[in-house]
């Protein structure tokens, strides 16, 4: 009785293991549109995968006639759920996001600069491929609810700016990464 009470915690934890899948990931796609971001994925079975990364982005926008530049880092928390997976965790996905961060903006013509926090809800899709070796190759999008929290702008111009970020927010990637084990 002994051993078995021994076995059975070791042979289920060796069961689960197995199933367990940490996939590195790098959004190559946002060097292209200003958004760069790396990313870590946790998949505890074949339908399900826990996701958590950190983005850096850049923009310059022009708002009636104003020329803004916008620097933003978000920590993103997300859910996926996979629909008939051929490798564990791979396919067609959908799921839920959480995106966390402050935004710097500036208005270029005169250098005056004001502080945002930014906290946003999404949905997203997308599909990931990861090959026998472990390359993982995914796209996804994804759209939003942006609100803003502790706006620390005087500036009538630069309040026009926060405005403009205020609304929506957008996820946009092709990713590539290595899944781990």
């Amino acid at each position: 009785m002994k051993r078995l009470l021994i076995a059975l915690p070791i042979l289920l934890a060796a069961t689960f293991a197995q199933a367990q899948h940490h996939d590195l990931k790098f959004n190559a796609a946002g060097m292209l549109v200003q958004t760069p971001g790396f990313f870590y994925e946790f998949s505890p079975n074949a339908n399900n995968g826990f996701g958590a990364g950190l983005n850096h982005s850049w923009l310059n926008v022009t708002i009636d006639g104003e020329r803004f530049s916008f620097r933003n880092t978000s920590f993103i928390a997300d859910y996926r759920r996979y629909f008939r997976p051929r490798r564990d965790a791979d396919g067609f996905f959908a799921g839920a996001y959480l995106k966390g961060g402050n935004a710097v903006i500036k208005l270029q013509e005169t250098g005056d600069q004001g502080r945002v926090g930014k906290f946003a809800v999404g949905a997203t899709a997308g599909w990931k491929l990861v090959t026998e070796g472990g390359f993982v190759l995914e796209t996804y999008g994804g759209l939003g609810k942006n609100f803003l929290t502790g706006a620390a702008v005087n500036d009538t111009n630069l309040n026009k700016a926060v405005n403009w970020i205020g609304f929506m927010d957008f996820r946009v990637g092709v990713t590539v990464g290595y899944r781990l084990w």
